[in-house]
């Protein structure tokens, strides 16, 4: 499987983060990891999603089913 690599312009409508931040992060060190070729910026979209979704808060009013087998097993590997 082949690695998909985004520019800014598309992590900035997948994250709803302004493209000024993104680039105000990258200047600063922070933010998510980027591949610089020349002028170049590009993002792994894989690495994108997987920080999006361990960003996800899920309240008890609207857990999902998928969420709670997630849990569930989390609490498995504790024990």
């Amino acid at each position: 499987m082949s690695k998909k690599y985004i520019d800014e312009k598309k992590v900035s409508v997948m994250t709803g983060r302004a493209l000024q931040t993104l680039r105000n992060d990258r200047f600063n060190g922070k933010g998510f990891p980027y591949i610089k070729l020349g002028k170049s910026v590009r993002y792994d979209e894989e690495v994108i999603i997987a920080i999006m979704e361990d960003s996800k808060v899920e309240t008890a009013s609207f857990q999902t089913d998928q969420g709670q087998e997630k849990h569930n097993m989390q609490m498995e590997l504790v024990r």
